[in-house]
Protein backbone atom coordinates (compact mmCIF):
# COMPACT_ATOMS: atom_id res chain seq x y z
CA UNK A 1 0.00 0.00 0.00
CA UNK A 2 1.44 3.39 -0.95
CA UNK A 3 1.57 5.88 1.91
CA UNK A 4 0.57 9.51 1.33
CA UNK A 5 2.62 11.67 3.68
CA UNK A 6 -0.37 14.00 4.24
CA UNK A 7 -2.59 11.13 5.32
CA UNK A 8 -2.45 9.99 8.96
CA UNK A 9 -1.25 6.47 9.55
CA UNK A 10 -4.13 5.69 11.97
CA UNK A 11 -7.69 6.93 12.04
CA UNK A 12 -9.18 6.31 15.49
CA UNK A 13 -12.97 5.84 15.37
CA UNK A 14 -14.42 7.15 18.61
CA UNK A 15 -18.20 6.92 19.20
CA UNK A 16 -19.35 8.51 22.45
CA UNK A 17 -22.70 8.60 24.22
CA UNK A 18 -23.26 10.06 27.70
CA UNK A 19 -19.63 9.37 28.59
CA UNK A 20 -18.75 12.55 30.48
CA UNK A 21 -17.26 10.56 33.38
CA UNK A 22 -14.79 8.61 31.24
CA UNK A 23 -14.22 10.45 27.96
CA UNK A 24 -11.38 12.67 29.22
CA UNK A 25 -9.51 9.65 30.59
CA UNK A 26 -9.88 7.95 27.20
CA UNK A 27 -8.68 10.95 25.17
CA UNK A 28 -5.77 11.60 27.52
CA UNK A 29 -4.53 8.07 26.79
CA UNK A 30 -4.39 8.99 23.09
CA UNK A 31 -2.45 12.18 23.75
CA UNK A 32 0.34 10.29 25.55
CA UNK A 33 0.90 7.78 22.74
CA UNK A 34 4.54 7.43 21.71
CA UNK A 35 3.46 7.49 18.04
CA UNK A 36 1.82 10.72 16.91
CA UNK A 37 0.74 10.15 13.30
CA UNK A 38 -2.98 9.79 13.95
CA UNK A 39 -6.36 11.47 13.73
CA UNK A 40 -9.30 10.82 16.02
CA UNK A 41 -12.85 11.19 14.72
CA UNK A 42 -15.21 11.56 17.66
CA UNK A 43 -18.92 11.12 16.97
CA UNK A 44 -21.16 12.31 19.77
CA UNK A 45 -24.23 10.08 19.47
CA UNK A 46 -26.83 12.48 20.83
CA UNK A 47 -25.44 12.70 24.36
CA UNK A 48 -27.59 14.48 26.95
CA UNK A 49 -24.77 15.10 29.43
CA UNK A 50 -21.48 17.01 29.07
CA UNK A 51 -19.81 14.61 26.63
CA UNK A 52 -19.96 16.87 23.57
CA UNK A 53 -18.59 19.86 25.49
CA UNK A 54 -15.59 17.81 26.65
CA UNK A 55 -14.94 16.53 23.13
CA UNK A 56 -15.00 20.07 21.72
CA UNK A 57 -12.50 21.26 24.34
CA UNK A 58 -10.04 18.58 23.25
CA UNK A 59 -10.58 19.51 19.59
CA UNK A 60 -9.66 23.12 20.39
CA UNK A 61 -6.42 21.98 22.04
CA UNK A 62 -5.28 19.57 19.29
CA UNK A 63 -6.38 19.67 15.65
CA UNK A 64 -5.89 15.90 15.32
CA UNK A 65 -9.22 15.59 17.16
CA UNK A 66 -12.26 16.01 14.94
CA UNK A 67 -15.74 16.16 16.47
CA UNK A 68 -19.16 15.73 14.91
CA UNK A 69 -22.54 15.29 16.55
CA UNK A 70 -25.63 13.37 15.49
CA UNK A 71 -28.94 12.30 16.99
CA UNK A 72 -28.85 9.10 19.04
CA UNK A 73 -28.63 6.25 16.51
CA UNK A 74 -26.51 3.72 18.42
CA UNK A 75 -22.85 2.80 18.51
CA UNK A 76 -22.91 1.02 15.13
CA UNK A 77 -24.18 4.11 13.35
CA UNK A 78 -21.73 6.35 15.20
CA UNK A 79 -18.78 4.12 14.32
CA UNK A 80 -19.95 3.99 10.69
CA UNK A 81 -20.13 7.81 10.60
CA UNK A 82 -16.60 8.08 11.99
CA UNK A 83 -15.43 5.57 9.38
CA UNK A 84 -16.94 7.66 6.57
CA UNK A 85 -15.12 10.76 7.81
CA UNK A 86 -11.76 9.03 8.32
CA UNK A 87 -8.75 9.30 6.02
CA UNK A 88 -6.06 7.16 7.68
CA UNK A 89 -4.31 4.17 6.15
CA UNK A 90 -5.47 1.99 9.07
CA UNK A 91 -8.65 2.36 11.09
CA UNK A 92 -8.80 1.63 14.80
CA UNK A 93 -11.83 1.28 17.08
CA UNK A 94 -11.72 3.03 20.44
CA UNK A 95 -14.57 3.34 22.95
CA UNK A 96 -15.18 6.33 25.20
CA UNK A 97 -14.97 4.33 28.45
CA UNK A 98 -11.70 2.54 27.62
CA UNK A 99 -7.99 3.38 27.82
CA UNK A 100 -5.09 2.82 25.41
CA UNK A 101 -1.68 1.70 26.64
CA UNK A 102 0.80 4.43 25.70
CA UNK A 103 2.57 2.05 23.28
CA UNK A 104 -0.54 0.77 21.46
CA UNK A 105 -0.11 2.74 18.24
CA UNK A 106 3.65 2.24 17.95
CA UNK A 107 3.40 -1.51 18.60
CA UNK A 108 0.54 -1.94 16.13
CA UNK A 109 2.50 -0.05 13.47
CA UNK A 110 5.50 -2.30 14.11
CA UNK A 111 3.25 -5.38 13.73
CA UNK A 112 1.99 -4.01 10.42
CA UNK A 113 5.48 -3.23 9.10
CA UNK A 114 6.92 -6.58 10.19
CA UNK A 115 3.92 -8.63 8.99
CA UNK A 116 2.72 -6.94 5.79
CA UNK A 117 0.81 -9.92 4.38
CA UNK A 118 -2.15 -9.40 6.72
CA UNK A 119 -5.28 -7.24 6.45
CA UNK A 120 -6.13 -6.54 10.08
CA UNK A 121 -4.23 -6.73 13.32
CA UNK A 122 -5.27 -7.11 16.96
CA UNK A 123 -3.68 -7.30 20.39
CA UNK A 124 -4.57 -8.61 23.82
CA UNK A 125 -6.00 -6.39 26.52
CA UNK A 126 -7.26 -6.29 30.06
CA UNK A 127 -10.94 -6.51 30.98
CA UNK A 128 -10.91 -3.77 33.59
CA UNK A 129 -13.28 -2.64 36.33
CA UNK A 130 -13.01 0.65 38.18
CA UNK A 131 -14.06 1.67 41.67
CA UNK A 132 -16.28 4.64 42.52
CA UNK A 133 -13.25 6.97 42.44
CA UNK A 134 -12.30 5.93 38.91
CA UNK A 135 -9.30 3.88 40.00
CA UNK A 136 -8.60 0.42 38.58
CA UNK A 137 -10.27 -2.17 40.81
CA UNK A 138 -9.57 -5.44 39.00
CA UNK A 139 -8.17 -6.70 35.69
CA UNK A 140 -8.01 -9.96 33.79
CA UNK A 141 -6.74 -10.74 30.27
CA UNK A 142 -9.23 -10.62 27.41
CA UNK A 143 -7.85 -13.93 26.10
CA UNK A 144 -5.68 -16.17 28.26
CA UNK A 145 -5.58 -19.68 26.76
CA UNK A 146 -2.16 -21.06 25.70
CA UNK A 147 -2.84 -20.30 22.05
CA UNK A 148 -2.81 -16.58 22.81
CA UNK A 149 0.53 -16.54 24.61
CA UNK A 150 2.28 -15.99 21.28
CA UNK A 151 1.60 -14.50 17.86
CA UNK A 152 -1.16 -16.26 15.96
CA UNK A 153 -3.76 -15.79 13.24
CA UNK A 154 -7.49 -16.42 13.53
CA UNK A 155 -10.00 -17.35 10.86
CA UNK A 156 -13.76 -17.71 10.38
CA UNK A 157 -14.00 -21.01 12.27
CA UNK A 158 -12.32 -19.43 15.31
CA UNK A 159 -14.84 -16.63 15.73
CA UNK A 160 -17.67 -19.14 15.28
CA UNK A 161 -16.43 -20.63 18.59
CA UNK A 162 -15.78 -17.43 20.55
CA UNK A 163 -15.39 -13.70 19.75
CA UNK A 164 -11.67 -14.02 20.41
CA UNK A 165 -10.68 -10.78 18.65
CA UNK A 166 -10.54 -7.65 20.79
CA UNK A 167 -12.11 -5.22 18.35
CA UNK A 168 -11.04 -2.04 20.10
CA UNK A 169 -7.35 -1.40 19.62
CA UNK A 170 -7.31 -3.47 16.43
CA UNK A 171 -6.00 -1.94 13.21
CA UNK A 172 -7.88 -2.53 9.94
CA UNK A 173 -6.37 -1.65 6.57
CA UNK A 174 -8.13 0.89 4.39
CA UNK A 175 -8.05 -1.67 1.57
CA UNK A 176 -10.08 -4.13 3.67
CA UNK A 177 -12.56 -1.39 4.60
CA UNK A 178 -13.06 -0.63 0.90
CA UNK A 179 -13.37 -4.32 0.02
CA UNK A 180 -15.98 -5.14 2.66
CA UNK A 181 -17.72 -1.84 3.35
CA UNK A 182 -16.26 -1.79 6.84
CA UNK A 183 -18.48 -1.27 9.87
CA UNK A 184 -22.15 -1.20 8.93
CA UNK A 185 -25.13 0.53 10.46
CA UNK A 186 -28.03 -1.53 11.72
CA UNK A 187 -26.06 -4.30 13.44
CA UNK A 188 -25.83 -4.40 17.23
CA UNK A 189 -22.48 -6.23 17.17
CA UNK A 190 -20.95 -4.23 14.34
CA UNK A 191 -17.46 -5.55 15.08
CA UNK A 192 -18.49 -9.24 14.89
CA UNK A 193 -20.49 -8.48 11.74
CA UNK A 194 -17.36 -6.95 10.20
CA UNK A 195 -15.15 -9.94 11.13
CA UNK A 196 -17.60 -12.35 9.48
CA UNK A 197 -17.67 -10.40 6.24
CA UNK A 198 -13.92 -9.82 6.33
CA UNK A 199 -13.08 -13.52 6.70
CA UNK A 200 -15.62 -14.46 4.03
CA UNK A 201 -13.84 -12.01 1.72
CA UNK A 202 -10.53 -13.76 2.38
CA UNK A 203 -9.07 -11.36 4.94
CA UNK A 204 -6.00 -12.44 6.90
CA UNK A 205 -5.74 -11.65 10.61
CA UNK A 206 -2.64 -11.18 12.78
CA UNK A 207 -2.60 -11.21 16.60
CA UNK A 208 0.11 -10.02 18.96
CA UNK A 209 -0.03 -11.18 22.61
CA UNK A 210 1.05 -7.82 23.97
CA UNK A 211 -1.52 -6.35 26.37
CA UNK A 212 -2.13 -2.87 24.99
CA UNK A 213 -5.76 -2.00 25.69
CA UNK A 214 -7.86 -1.57 28.84
CA UNK A 215 -11.43 -2.58 28.04
CA UNK A 216 -13.99 -1.49 30.61
CA UNK A 217 -16.29 -4.17 31.99
CA UNK A 218 -19.37 -3.91 34.12
CA UNK A 219 -21.22 -0.87 32.78
CA UNK A 220 -24.93 -1.57 32.50
CA UNK A 221 -25.08 0.44 29.26
CA UNK A 222 -22.78 -2.03 27.50
CA UNK A 223 -24.12 -4.82 25.34
CA UNK A 224 -21.82 -7.25 27.10
CA UNK A 225 -23.68 -6.57 30.35
CA UNK A 226 -26.17 -9.07 28.95
CA UNK A 227 -24.40 -11.91 27.12
CA UNK A 228 -27.74 -13.18 25.81
CA UNK A 229 -28.07 -10.00 23.75
CA UNK A 230 -24.48 -10.34 22.50
CA UNK A 231 -24.99 -13.92 21.30
CA UNK A 232 -28.32 -13.04 19.70
CA UNK A 233 -26.57 -10.27 17.76
CA UNK A 234 -23.94 -12.77 16.56
CA UNK A 235 -26.73 -14.98 15.22
CA UNK A 236 -28.19 -11.92 13.49
CA UNK A 237 -24.93 -11.27 11.65
CA UNK A 238 -24.48 -14.93 10.71
CA UNK A 239 -28.03 -15.02 9.32
CA UNK A 240 -27.22 -12.01 7.18
CA UNK A 241 -24.14 -13.78 5.78
CA UNK A 242 -26.16 -16.92 5.09
CA UNK A 243 -28.79 -14.93 3.22
CA UNK A 244 -26.54 -14.90 0.13
CA UNK A 245 -25.69 -18.61 -0.23
CA UNK A 246 -24.55 -18.24 -3.85
CA UNK A 247 -21.61 -16.15 -2.61
CA UNK A 248 -20.47 -18.80 -0.12
CA UNK A 249 -18.39 -21.90 -0.63
CA UNK A 250 -19.71 -25.12 0.83
CA UNK A 251 -17.06 -24.98 3.56
CA UNK A 252 -17.92 -21.39 4.48
CA UNK A 253 -21.60 -22.25 4.67
CA UNK A 254 -20.86 -25.26 6.87
CA UNK A 255 -18.78 -23.15 9.26
CA UNK A 256 -21.46 -20.46 9.45
CA UNK A 257 -24.27 -22.94 10.09
CA UNK A 258 -22.22 -24.63 12.80
CA UNK A 259 -21.47 -21.24 14.39
CA UNK A 260 -25.12 -20.23 14.22
CA UNK A 261 -26.16 -23.38 16.11
CA UNK A 262 -23.42 -22.75 18.67
CA UNK A 263 -24.41 -19.15 19.42
CA UNK A 264 -28.13 -19.86 19.23
CA UNK A 265 -27.66 -22.48 21.94
CA UNK A 266 -25.81 -19.94 24.02
CA UNK A 267 -28.69 -17.50 23.83
CA UNK A 268 -30.72 -20.10 25.70
CA UNK A 269 -28.10 -20.75 28.39
CA UNK A 270 -26.32 -17.42 28.59
CA UNK A 271 -28.59 -15.81 31.17
CA UNK A 272 -27.70 -18.60 33.60
CA UNK A 273 -24.08 -19.11 32.61
CA UNK A 274 -22.60 -15.80 31.47
CA UNK A 275 -25.09 -12.96 32.00
CA UNK A 276 -24.74 -9.93 34.22
CA UNK A 277 -25.83 -12.14 37.14
CA UNK A 278 -22.66 -14.20 36.92
CA UNK A 279 -20.64 -11.07 36.15
CA UNK A 280 -21.88 -9.58 39.42
CA UNK A 281 -20.89 -12.76 41.26
CA UNK A 282 -17.44 -12.45 39.71
CA UNK A 283 -17.22 -8.84 40.92
CA UNK A 284 -18.20 -9.99 44.42
CA UNK A 285 -15.33 -12.49 44.35
CA UNK A 286 -12.94 -9.79 43.14
CA UNK A 287 -14.03 -7.45 45.94
CA UNK A 288 -13.54 -10.24 48.48
CA UNK A 289 -10.01 -10.88 47.21
CA UNK A 290 -9.23 -7.15 47.29
CA UNK A 291 -10.24 -7.00 50.96
CA UNK A 292 -8.09 -10.02 51.78
CA UNK A 293 -5.15 -8.49 49.95
CA UNK A 294 -5.59 -5.26 51.90
CA UNK A 295 -5.28 -6.89 55.32
CA UNK A 296 -3.15 -9.99 54.64
CA UNK A 297 0.21 -10.66 52.98
CA UNK A 298 -0.22 -11.49 49.29
CA UNK A 299 0.75 -15.15 49.66
CA UNK A 300 -1.66 -15.70 52.56
CA UNK A 301 -4.46 -13.80 50.79
CA UNK A 302 -4.17 -16.18 47.82
CA UNK A 303 -4.36 -19.23 50.11
CA UNK A 304 -7.40 -17.94 52.00
CA UNK A 305 -9.11 -16.93 48.77
CA UNK A 306 -8.41 -20.36 47.25
CA UNK A 307 -9.95 -22.12 50.26
CA UNK A 308 -13.00 -19.84 50.17
CA UNK A 309 -13.37 -20.42 46.41
CA UNK A 310 -13.60 -24.18 46.79
CA UNK A 311 -15.86 -23.94 49.84
CA UNK A 312 -18.37 -21.80 47.97
CA UNK A 313 -18.61 -23.99 44.86
CA UNK A 314 -21.29 -26.33 46.30
CA UNK A 315 -23.55 -23.36 47.03
CA UNK A 316 -22.94 -21.50 43.74
CA UNK A 317 -26.15 -22.85 42.13
CA UNK A 318 -28.16 -21.43 45.04
CA UNK A 319 -26.33 -18.08 44.84
CA UNK A 320 -27.02 -17.89 41.11
CA UNK A 321 -30.68 -18.83 41.53
CA UNK A 322 -31.15 -16.13 44.18
CA UNK A 323 -29.37 -13.56 42.03
CA UNK A 324 -31.55 -14.47 39.04
CA UNK A 325 -34.70 -14.00 41.10
CA UNK A 326 -33.42 -10.61 42.21
CA UNK A 327 -32.78 -9.62 38.58
CA UNK A 328 -36.24 -10.82 37.56
CA UNK A 329 -37.86 -8.73 40.28
CA UNK A 330 -35.89 -5.68 39.16
CA UNK A 331 -36.94 -6.21 35.54
CA UNK A 332 -40.61 -6.17 36.55
CA UNK A 333 -40.42 -3.04 38.69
Amino acid sequence: MGMNQDTPYFSILFPAYNAQDTVARALDSVLVQDFDDWELIAVDDGSTDGTLEILEKYALKDDRFRVVSQKNLGVGAARHRAQELSSGHFLMNFDADDVMDEHLLSVMKRCIINNPRYDFYSCNGFLTTYDSEGKIFSQRPYVSSPRFKGETSLDLSDIMEEPYILSCGSAVSRDLIKKTGGYREGFRAEDFDFWVRAFLAGARHFYTPQVLYLYTKGLKSQMNADQTLSYASFVESIDDALSSPHLLSEEQRRILVQGRCHYLERTKQAYFEMSSVNEELAFQSARFYARLHKYLPASLAKIVYGIAYWMKKPIDPLRIALARKKEERKSHE
